[in-house]
C-alpha cells in the first residue's frame, strides 16, 4: 500500500519530522507507535496505521500532514474485509483512548475529561471504515458497524454533556464550541463522502440537531474594543504560520484556541521575541481576525509594557493601526471576561 497510491512512507516520515522535530521526545502512544512503523518496511495495514498516527500528530501543529483523503476514504477502498476489520479495530480500540493533548493546545478541560479537534478526526476516520463495510455481507461487518454507530452515538453525547458542564465559564464554553463544531463538521464531511446519513448521527451542530446551540454559539458576533468577531472567523488554519519554522521546534510554542492567545503570547516572548514583528503585519494586513493582535498583547504584558516600540514610531496610524492599539490595551482577563460575558448572555437566552 505504502508505495501504490497516496504519498510514500519515507516521504511522510520526512513530513511528520518537518511539521515536530521533537516527535521521538514525545511521551505518549502516537509518538512511540510512529517511530517504531517509521523504521520498519511496512504492509498494507501498518501502512494504515502509519497514515492516521501522522495525522493524530500534526494535525494541530503548524504543518499538518496532507493524508486526510487516504485515512477517510481511499485506504478504506483498498482494504479487504479482514483487515477493514482489523482497521477498524484500531481505531476503536486504541486510537481513541490516546490522550491526544501531548501534541495540541487546542483542548479543553473540565472535571478531568477534555475534547478536542481529535475527537473530529477520529470520527471521520471510522466513518470511513462503516462506508467501507456496507460492501461486506459478513455477520462481522454487520457487528462492527453496529459497534461504529454506537461510539459515534457516544462521542455526539459525550461532547454534548461536556459542554453543559461547563456551567458558567463562558470563555470555556466557547473554546469548546470550537472544537465540538470541528467534529461535528468532520463527521458530516465523512459522511458525504460515503453518502451515509448513519441513521440521524450527523448534523448534529446544525439547524435541528442536538448541538444546534453550540454551532450558533461558534458563529456568534463577538464585540471586543469596537472590533467584531466570532469563533468561526478566529478559529481558520493560520496558513501565514507555517512561514516560521522556528514554531516548529518547541512543542511548548503549538498554538491554543484563537482568539485566546494571551498566555501562547507570552510564551512567544520567551522563547521566539522575534516574531512579534511577523504577527503585528500579519494582524495590521489581514482584514479580519484578532487573535493575531490577543498574541502580541501576550507577549508586550508579559514584558511588562501595553505596545511595541514600532507600533510608537508610526506618525499616522491607520485604522488597523488604532484597533491594534485599543485591543493591546486591554488585559488579558478583561478580554476574555468580556468574550466570557457575551457568551454566557446568548446561551442564557438560547435557554430561556
Amino acid at each position: 500500500m505504502a508505495n501504490k497510491e497516496g504519498v510514500t512512507q519515507n516521504i511522510l516520515v520526512q513530513q511528520v519530522k518537518g511539521a515536530i522535530p521533537s516527535v521521538g521526545q514525545y511521551d505518549s502512544p502516537a509518538a512511540r507507535l510512529f517511530e517504531h512503523l517509521a523504521a520498519q518496511e511496512l504492509n498494507d495495514l501498518e501502512y494504515f496505521k502509519l497514515l492516521v498516527t501522522s495525522h493524530m500528530l500534526t494535525c494541530a501543529s503548524f504543518l499538518p500532514t496532507d493524508v486526510d483523503q487516504q485515512i477517510r476514504l481511499h485506504a478504506w477502498m483498498r482494504a479487504n474485509h479482514d483487515d477493514t476489520l482489523e482497521m477498524a479495530q484500531f481505531i476503536l480500540n486504541e486510537v481513541a483512548h490516546w490522550d491526544h493533548r501531548k501534541y495540541s493546545r487546542r483542548f479543553v478541560t473540565s472535571n478531568d475529561r477534555y475534547i478536542c479537534g481529535h475527537h473530529g478526526e477520529i470520527l471521520t476516520i471510522i466513518t470511513g471504515a462503516y462506508g467501507r463495510l456496507q460492501m461486506f455481507a459478513s455477520k462481522e461487518a454487520r457487528s462492527m458497524q453496529e459497534k461504529i454507530l454506537d461510539f459515534i452515538r457516544a462521542s455526539i453525547l459525550m461532547q454534548e454533556a461536556f459542554f453543559k458542564s461547563l456551567h458558567h465559564d463562558g470563555k470555556a464554553m466557547l473554546e469548546a464550541c470550537a472544537a465540538i463544531t470541528h467534529n461535528c463538521g468532520d463527521l458530516d464531511r465523512s459522511c458525504d463522502l460515503w453518502q451515509l446519513e448513519l441513521l440521524g448521527l450527523r448534523h448534529a451542530a446544525r439547524p435541528g440537531g442536538a448541538l444546534v446551540h453550540i454551532g450558533e454559539l461558534y458563529q456568534l458576533q463577538l464585540t471586543v474594543a469596537g472590533t467584531k468577531t466570532s469563533m468561526a472567523l478566529e478559529n481558520h488554519r493560520h496558513y501565514a504560520l507555517r512561514q516560521v519554522p522556528a514554531l516548529r521546534q518547541n512543542p511548548v510554542l503549538l498554538m491554543p484556541t484563537a482568539p485566546f492567545l494571551d498566555a501562547w503570547g507570552a510564551l512567544l516572548q520567551t522563547h521566539l521575541p522575534e516574531i512579534g514583528i511577523f504577527l503585528e503585519e500579519r494582524f495590521l494586513h489581514h482584514r479580519e481576525g484578532i487573535s493575531y493582535a490577543r498574541a502580541l498583547c501576550g507577549m508586550n504584558w508579559s514584558i511588562a509594557r501595553q505596545k511595541t516600540p514600532h507600533l510608537i514610531q508610526r506618525p499616522q496610524p491607520d485604522p488597523k493601526t488604532k484597533t491594534l492599539r485599543k485591543l493591546l490595551s486591554m488585559s488579558q482577563n478583561e478580554f476574555e471576561t468580556r468574550c466570557a460575558e457575551q457568551a454566557l448572555t446568548f446561551i442564557r437566552g438560547r435557554h430561556g
